[in-house]
This record gives structure tokens, C-alpha cells and sequence, in this order.
């Protein structure tokens, strides 16, 4: 592949997380609105409960597209570039990107099952670094609450 081509494909996808990030704003600020004039948002003991309907909802809308950025700010090393995740999870507001970036970490901390696995490589997640940079992002953006999701609190 000569230069042309490599600098195509990194133009492409710069231009593909743009228009990614475009429609996840407009998409997150329709979301954020709905979500704050309910109660879907429960904060108990400084847990945030992710298991309520809007929060489910909200996982299932935007949790893939979150899941598709982390991996590709996921570095050669299985180390996260937090800092894209971090500007697009703003977007998301405090209640619907908290519950939506702890269960996209949390999915990805899970031990995975050989069964149904794709035949293709998996990524290679460093779990102590996606943890560690999770946890610095739950105490700085988060107040330091945990996170009740359907497999446990995170």
C-alpha cells in the first residue's frame, strides 16, 4: 500500500468518526432531553442504577456506536486513546453517557465465551488499562458513582 492509499483510508475514517460523532450528538441531545424529564436516572448509596428502561434504552441506541469508537481508539498495544471517547461521551450528557460508557467498559471487562465467537482475531484489550482509565473517568467526570448494570456493579 503506497502513501496515497494509506492517507485515503486515514482521511476516510476520520471522516467516518466525524459523521459517526455528528449524528451521536443530534441523537444524545434528543436522548438527554427525554432522560432528564423522567426518573431514569436513581441514585442510591452512590450507585447510578443502568437498569432501569430509559437507561436500557439508551444502551441498546448508542452502546454499539460507543463499542465500534473504542475500538478504534483501542492502540496496537490494547491500550484505550481515551481522549476521543472521553469529548464523544460528553456529548452524551452525565446520565445517559455515564450508563452507556460503563456498560461498553463493563462488556468488554466480561470474560468472553469461545461460542458463537466471530472466526476473525479478537481486538486485544489491555483490561488493567481500560479499567484504570474507566476509573479515572468515573472520579473526575462521574463523582466517583458506581454503576448497576444487568451482570453487576461497576
Amino acid at each position: 500500500m503506497n502513501d496515497v492509499e494509506k492517507e485515503a483510508g486515514r482521511i476516510a475514517t476520520i471522516a467516518i468518526a466525524l459523521a459517526v460523532a455528528a449524528a451521536m450528538c443530534l441523537g444524545f441531545s434528543l436522548q438527554a432531553c427525554a432522560w432528564l424529564s423522567s426518573e431514569s436516572k436513581k441514585v442510591e448509596a452512590a450507585v447510578v442504577d443502568c437498569t432501569t428502561s430509559a437507561a436500557r434504552d439508551a444502551i441498546s441506541q448508542y452502546g454499539p456506536i460507543l463499542d465500534a469508537l473504542l475500538v478504534q481508539y483501542t492502540q496496537p498495544d490494547g491500550k484505550v486513546n481515551w481522549a476521543p471517547l472521553e469529548d464523544t461521551t460528553k456529548s452524551l450528557g452525565l446520565q445517559v453517557g455515564s450508563c452507556v460508557l460503563a456498560s461498553v467498559v463493563a462488556q468488554e471487562l466480561a470474560p468472553k465465551s469461545a461460542a458463537g465467537a466471530p472466526k476473525s482475531g479478537a481486538l486485544f484489550l489491555d483490561a488493567s488499562s481500560l479499567r484504570a482509565g474507566f476509573e479515572k473517568i468515573r472520579r473526575e467526570r462521574y463523582q466517583g458513582f458506581r454503576f448497576r448494570l444487568d451482570g453487576g456493579v461497576l
